[in-house]
């Protein structure tokens, strides 16, 4: 009776190792997948439009920014600054401007139709230059 108390065993320490084995592992298979997408960036050209020709330059955004482009000709470059802010303003300032207790949808009939507005006005601007079909710059 007189030997060495029992060890116990604790499941954390496996649990963390584990833990630290995934944590080397993982890093590695990451940097595997990003150095294979690396080489196929290199291997293989991106199929994104035309084909460039030199010294003409049409630059056009994808599809979802196409309300952007109107905004630029009616009140000019420096406007897209402003336009992108008010955006993202708009988006930092739902949740003070919505403080309603009401948690369904269909008894937020202010924010909805604000919301509604934005959203037609949004896709209707995304139509018109779909429609009219600018030139890039």
């Amino acid at each position: 009776m007189g030997g060495k108390p029992a060890r116990r065993r604790r499941p954390g320490l496996i649990v963390s190792g584990a833990v630290a084995a995934a944590a080397l592992l993982i890093p590695g298979g990451v940097l595997g997948v990003l150095g294979v997408l690396a080489i196929l960036a290199v291997v293989l050209p991106p199929v994104l439009g035309p084909t460039p020709v030199e010294g003409i330059e049409i630059t056009r955004p994808l599809w979802m920014f196409w309300w952007f482009f109107p905004m630029e000709e009616w009140f000019g470059v420096a406007s897209i600054d402003y336009v992108i802010a008010g955006v993202f303003g708009l988006i930092f300032l739902v949740p003070f401007l919505d403080r309603s207790p009401h948690r369904l949808w269909s008894k937020r009939t202010i924010t909805m139709s604000v919301a509604t507005v934005l959203l037609l006005s949004l896709i209707a601007v995304t139509v018109e230059v779909w429609v009219n079909n600018p030139k890039g710059h």
